[in-house]
């Protein structure tokens, strides 16, 4: 179903720091799709408990980590359901008006609301994972970069079939009783120069190793990036994200297209 309905010329606007086009739900799963992954926060307040602990795996090609949004505001949140029109809406003044929730930051704000939500938090992504001086007032976010090349199988290893605590005993003996949000970004296909490295066989495989584990996770989030992803001009990376899109919910059997709108 949508929750933001896009318009029909969708595949020629931008998504940005702030810009949402569209954010749909499976019928069934808890899996939600959008092209800005600023809204992904949204999903979670929506499928998660505020009491209960869970796991964080984020794949992508940029950690999303920069500095949270005004405190107060974020606050006056705390505990809602809120609908996506205020969550969307919510802004804060530094000179100007901001919206809270950026591409780049709904995961620490996230964090801030419900650190109980963060246990574990495993971060499959091509840019460094850092931390941001103004962020250290706040509960700390521990994560743990890991090996790009490896996701598809320590997916499997951590959510599907969870067999043992990493090595240097970053994950506790307790994660596994603890569900899993899982966070994907489509730009993780593509490196900085927009150069494809990962197949559509990988994209297939890492789309049926989510669904075999979909049990242990209490809800997905997927974005497009268009404008992260190859192409010359907006509209062919639409089209690149889509496909590489097609192949994802193919694998995981849900029916997402942009063509009956």
């Amino acid at each position: 179903m949508w929750v933001l309905k896009p318009s029909l010329d969708v595949r020629g606007k931008g998504s940005y720091t702030y810009d949402t086009n569209f954010v749909w739900k499976d019928d069934i799963l808890p899996i939600y799709i959008m092209d800005n992954h600023l809204s992904a926060a949204w999903c979670w307040i929506q499928e998660c408990d505020i009491s209960s602990n869970y796991n964080f795996l984020h794949i992508d090609r940029h950690h999303d980590l920069a500095a949270i949004g005004d405190i107060d505001v974020l606050d006056s949140i705390r505990g809602l359901k809120v609908n996506y029109e205020e969550y969307i809406g919510l802004t804060y003044d530094n000179g100007r008006s901001y919206k809270s929730f950026r591409w780049d930051n709904y995961i620490r704000n996230t964090h801030y609301l419900y650190p109980n939500w963060f246990h574990t938090n495993l971060f499959y992504v091509q840019q460094g994972v850092v931390e941001d001086p103004y962020y250290i007032r706040f509960p700390a976010f521990r994560c743990q970069r890991r090996n790009t090349l490896l996701v598809r199988e320590e997916l499997t290893q951590f959510i599907e079939e969870p067999s043992c605590c990493l090595s240097d005993g970053f994950l506790e003996p307790d994660i596994w009783r603890e569900k899993w949000i899982l966070n994907i970004d489509l730009d993780f296909i593509w490196d900085e120069d927009h150069v494809r490295i990962f197949d559509d066989e990988f994209v297939v495989d890492l789309g049926k190793r989510i669904k075999n584990a979909i049990s242990n996770i209490q809800v997905v989030t997927i974005a497009l990036s268009p404008d992260c992803v190859a192409g010359d001009v907006i509209e062919e990376q639409w089209d690149n994200a889509l496909r590489v899109l097609k192949l994802l919910t193919d694998a995981l059997e849900i029916d997402f297209s942009l063509d009956n709108l």
